[in-house]
């Protein structure tokens, strides 16, 4: 539970600016962040993220007909669940034709799922994590580290539970979503929290939303950002250390935060500190489902 509390602690902090605008400059701790933090629930999450993996498959490329497999069953029950947080939610889907190529071996219609909390002023705040998974083999990540992967292997439709990566970051993403919703807070900023496909193939939803979005872009540097969210997160789950990268990200490893800072956006990812690679991309759920490995 404690590093879902400095994940939420970090969002929360992204909001800061926007708290501030209606209460003057905050004390050390914030009251109205620290309830916040509170309302999240870990069984809840928990529960979301067992339901997550148990679509079986959430690869871009997997099956969209099927009620109860696939990424349309699962990018399906994400939008109504959002739906069902709060009516405060403007839900829908952000929809992107991706031509075949690369890792993408056929035209796909992506969906990334997205549910908007209007604030005062159109400036927005995205809050993310992606929900499509793969499946590379019998050893997983270790597999491609080690050059044991064999591409011709993937299975479009082959298991890809993804309780961990990052079917818990996209059930952070929906817990904050409520959480905020029903907060009765009037933030000053839009919140915008997605839910993205394609980052598997080479961070796909995230870069073409960001392009889209591109012509309201304020730049901020990231590396800004991530100081303050150090400095901020520590007021809130002081038992907990946030320690920055001085790297985008790990080696040879992204996330969709990339994507938006490809685009020219201030962005920054979350990582446990101590990752399992024979846990990912592959059949295995993780018997810690309360690990989030990025948002």
């Amino acid at each position: 539970m404690r590093i879902v509390q400095v994940v939420v602690a970090a969002c929360l902090i992204l909001i800061n600016s926007s708290l501030r605008a209606q209460s003057g400059e905050p004390a050390d701790v914030d009251a109205r962040i620290s309830k916040l933090v509170a309302s999240i629930s870990e069984s809840r999450l928990e529960q979301l993220d067992r339901a997550l993996a148990g679509f079986g498959t959430r690869n871009t490329l997997s099956d969209t007909t099927s009620a109860t497999r696939g990424i349309g069953a699962a990018r399906q029950w994400i939008f109504e669940q959002l739906e069902q947080s709060s009516p405060k939610l403007q839900v829908g889907f952000d929809v992107h034709q991706i031509p075949k190529g690369g890792r993408i071996t056929r035209d796909v219609e992506l969906r990334n799922v997205v549910a908007i909390l209007p604030g005062r002023t159109p400036r927005r705040i995205y809050v993310s994590g992606h929900y499509d998974t793969v499946n590379i083999g019998g050893q997983g990540q270790i597999g491609a580290n080690t050059g044991a992967a064999v591409p011709g292997e993937r299975d479009d439709n082959a298991d890809a539970p993804g309780a961990n990566d990052d079917g818990s970051g996209t059930v952070l993403v929906m817990e904050l979503a409520r959480v905020f919703a029903e907060s009765g807070i009037d933030f000053d900023a839009t919140l915008v929290f997605t839910a993205v496909a394609g980052e598997e193939q080479g961070l796909l939803g995230a870069r073409a939303h960001a392009r889209r979005m591109k012509a309201d872009h304020v730049p901020v540097p990231s590396r800004a950002l991530a100081i303050f969210t150090q400095r901020i997160a520590a007021r809130y789950v002081p038992s907990h250390r946030i320690r920055l990268m001085s790297r985008r990200d790990r080696f040879n490893r992204g996330g969709d935060h990339t994507a938006w800072n490809l685009e020219g956006f201030a962005a920054v990812g979350f990582r446990e500190s101590r990752e399992n690679y024979s846990k990912q991309h592959n059949t295995r759920l993780s018997p810690n489902r309360r690990r989030t490995e990025s948002i």
